[in-house]
């Protein structure tokens, strides 16, 4: 059984979903969520009070976490010259899968990251209220430009596997984060890596290799509580 499905529209699906929850959850190979927000790294940043962090799909989606924190693709907490990308996290999203905003912002950079950032491939990276910004990788297509306003129904691009990659979604939050962006070199590097907790319906829950995060807050709620005008 596939790990994503889609909400049904009266109350008998949505009552027939809910009393099947644990069989999805072990039918699709997903880990049961921690009972508390992940241990922060020495130097690492939270969100800030009140950040509302939608998944990156749309309502009704689910996915799995493929790989999750502090791994060996996923190093470094406040380097200054490396991005550091310690809470990243990269998602089973198939090829051609839509990529939303984990919140709404504007866009700094979208296209084909260069030089030392090359792996990431396709990227788009969104800058958002309080210093915060997010990176969306490996993408096969990019349906932004650079200085574009984002809402959370916006579609960013389509996932894929730019950067030599199998398809999936990497998503990483930073704080303060630069960019790189010349002929030989673009991507991101420095700032502080983010604790991406609380995360669309997990709230309050440490996340995991093999957990399954679903979209199950309307969008829309999210737009009025961080107005774009606050970017």
């Amino acid at each position: 059984m596939s790990c994503r499905y889609l909400f049904g529209t009266t109350s008998v699906l949505v009552l027939g979903f809910l009393a099947l929850g644990g069989l999805l959850l072990s039918s699709c190979g997903c880990a049961s969520p921690g009972r508390s927000r992940s241990p922060l790294l020495p130097g690492a940043a939270t969100l800030p009070t009140g950040f509302a962090l939608a998944s990156p799909w749309d309502l009704g989606e689910r996915h799995r976490i493929i790989r999750a924190y502090d791994v060996s693709t996923h190093t470094g907490v406040n380097r200054p010259l490396r991005t550091n990308d310690a809470y990243a996290l990269d998602f089973d999203l198939a090829a051609g899968d839509a990529v939303l905003p984990v919140a709404p912002g504007r866009v700094r950079f979208a296209g084909e990251a260069r030089g030392g950032f090359a792996t990431y491939g396709l990227i788009v990276l969104l800058d958002h209220a309080q210093g915060i910004s997010s990176l969306y990788a490996h993408l096969d297509s990019v349906a932004v430009e650079r200085g574009a306003v984002v809402s959370l129904e916006t579609i960013l691009g389509r996932s894929g596997s730019s950067g030599g990659v199998r398809p999936h979604l990497h998503l990483a939050l930073y704080r303060g984060v630069r960019l790189a962006n010349n002929p030989m070199s673009a991507g991101p590097y420095g700032g502080v890596s983010v604790l991406p907790e609380p995360l669309g319906a997990q709230r309050g829950v440490g996340l995991m290799r093999d957990q399954c995060v679903e979209s199950v807050q309307p969008r829309r709620v999210f737009d009025r509580r961080w107005h774009i005008a606050r970017v």
